[in-house]
């Protein structure tokens, strides 16, 4: 049975049913952008046409949402403390982070890779040494990947 919310403001509250007509509506109106593949024919402007209204009606939707239920984005810090829990649990040597080299990462102060040391300064801030932070930033993948090249060539 489906919990009902108590409050409006009570977050926690997902249902299950709408929650999969949205996806699936949202995937069917992501995906209208037309571009032809391979031996497809090329859309019709009016095709198009069709595909941007549905788009605009998309996105007044979602600004209905935001207006609702306005986004608290994530800090460095939270950012940080996520990476804190994750070398708590699975150690040092078996954590990692990465960027969304072009943009759009949603953490004010690393939107893009030229943000990431902001990154950095908060781990030298909390006391993490400098190895630890060549782990966390590359070094653990990169060990990774030679043991599975190592593996690979037995």
């Amino acid at each position: 049975m489906t919990k009902k919310p108590d409050t409006e403001k009570d977050l926690t509250y997902f249902d299950i049913t709408y929650g999969k007509s949205l996806i699936r509506s949202s995937r069917f109106e992501i995906s209208t952008t037309f571009q032809p593949r391979g031996n497809q024919a090329a859309v019709t402007p009016e095709q198009q046409a069709e595909a941007d209204k549905r788009r605009a009606a998309y996105q007044e939707r979602l600004k209905e949402i935001d207006a609702k239920y306005p986004f608290q984005g994530a800090t460095i810090k939270d950012f940080v403390d996520h990476i804190d829990y994750a070398v708590k649990v699975a150690g040092i040597d078996h954590v990692g982070v990465g960027t969304d080299f072009d943009g759009g990462g949603g953490v004010p102060g690393f939107n893009d890779h030229s943000e990431a040391f902001n990154v950095t300064v908060e781990l030298v801030k909390r006391g993490y040494t400098e190895q630890q932070i060549v782990k966390i930033w590359g070094g653990n993948l990169l060990r990774v990947w030679r043991d599975v090249e190592k593996a690979a060539k037995k």
